[in-house]
């Protein structure tokens, strides 16, 4: 079997706090080329997504196997419905960007035999770089201004 990697980074004006109010819900409809999702378990209580996209009947499920809130990060690993693939780990983090706005990177290794796996891959950017340009849609939202005495106003 062969391996590759795809990396897909991205920049977007929304802060970090709502890109990743967006990203945290593992089960959330926010992509869009998702049609249906629903959330599932693990007979040892993983959450695992199962989703259809726009023009397939093909039913994919995908397990959380890591989050972290503090570290805006998650991680996840393909169970079913990419045909001929071994094996498939996904993770997203979050992180500010200097002068605003996010930094998103967003990453798998995938396991499978080629011409399969250069498929795969290729299918995968263009999946990554979807939802990012569907998470650089989220409005700007600046923080308050600073206080008279140099400390942020709270809102």
């Amino acid at each position: 079997m062969a391996r590759d990697t795809v990396q897909v980074t991205g920049r977007v004006q929304a802060p970090p706090d709502a890109v990743w109010a967006v990203l945290r819900d593992f089960c959330g409809a926010w992509h869009p080329w998702v049609t249906t999702i629903r959330e599932e378990r693990t007979p040892q209580g993983a959450p695992v997504r199962a989703f259809t996209v726009a023009g397939e009947d093909t039913l994919y499920r995908e397990q959380l196997t890591y989050f972290s809130d503090s570290d805006r990060v998650l991680g996840y690993r393909h169970l079913e419905g990419i045909a001929d693939c071994q094996a498939y780990d996904a993770r997203v983090h979050v992180t500010p960007r200097e002068g605003g706005g996010s930094h998103i990177d967003w990453s798998t290794t995938v396991v499978a035999a080629e011409p399969r796996l250069t498929a795969i891959c290729t299918g995968t950017r263009a999946v990554f770089e979807a939802g990012i340009a569907e998470l650089a849609r989220l409005p700007r939202t600046d923080p308050p201004p600073p206080a008279p005495d140099g400390t942020r106003a709270r809102v």
